[in-house]
């Protein structure tokens, strides 16, 4: 079974000349983060903001925990609406999301799997979502990425963190995955999720990412993709695989899982 990544190879690897190379360079990229979190004065909506995100580049299974998030929170009683910037989509906002007329060109993919639990609205301009989602029928708004965006408060931010890859090789881009320096994250962190795939176990899990569940003070939980759907007429066919998730092993191992 033959996998392409975009990710460069050098990020999952320790003591790479690229990285050591790179490494001033993700000192700066860091630093430029925490300046901003230090100059920024975030936006305060009057709803809860649930911030669903990851330590690193790309995704991490963000997207997947957000539906399971809304959907119980639609199951409680409650009415979440998405906040996403639509990364991919040529829309800034803010956009509350049709599924009928949009298309991934205008609001990025993700929106449209999300869409299909809940309201999505798009914004690359975080607290205008916030406030136009503050003017619709809602009672919690849920983001979708934008963990170090620091421009809209965050009352709940839960980390997503593959369980395989984990941090990486532990350097800041573009020496490595992260988005900026780890213990600086894990001070915005309140509760790490480690997500495996579908038919994995957790034997494969990094040491890195040991280390950090032994030094982050607040909760871990751990999460789990299952397979499901009906797949008896896919059964000895020739199939081409193709996704554009974060780490492609996942969907194929729930192919597997699947038969």
């Amino acid at each position: 079974m033959s996998i392409e990544r975009t990710a460069p190879k050098f990020w999952f690897r320790k003591g790479h000349f690229l990285s050591l190379l790179l490494a001033p360079l993700g000192g700066l990229y860091g630093a430029v983060v925490r300046l901003r979190f230090a100059l920024t004065k975030p936006f305060r909506s009057n709803l809860p903001v649930v911030c669903i995100g990851n330590f690193t580049m790309g995704g991490g299974g963000k997207t997947p925990l957000a539906l399971a998030i809304a959907q119980m929170l639609i199951d409680r009683g409650h009415r979440p609406v998405f906040l996403t910037r639509g990364y991919g989509g040529s829309i800034r906002g803010p956009h509350l999301v049709d599924p009928i007329a949009d298309n991934a060109r205008m609001v990025g993919d993700e929106p449209l799997l999300l869409v299909d639990v809940a309201p999505v609205v798009v914004s690359a301009d975080r607290p205008a979502g916030a406030r136009m989602i503050e003017a619709m029928d809602a009672d919690v708004i849920l983001m979708d990425d934008g963990f170090q965006n620091p421009t809209l408060h965050k009352d709940l931010s839960l980390v997503v963190v593959d369980e395989k890859e984990g941090i990486g090789n532990g350097h800041v881009f573009p020496a490595g995955p992260l988005r900026v320096s780890l213990p600086f994250q894990l001070t915005k962190t309140d509760i790490l999720m480690i997500a495996g795939g579908s038919g994995e176990t957790a034997a494969g899990r990094s040491r890195a990412l040991r280390d950090i569940e032994r030094k982050f003070a607040g909760k871990v939980l751990r999460t789990n993709l299952v397979a499901v759907g009906e797949a008896e007429g896919l059964q000895g066919a020739r199939l081409v695989a193709a996704t554009g998730i974060a780490r492609p092993e996942k969907f194929y191992a729930s192919l597997h899982e699947l038969g």
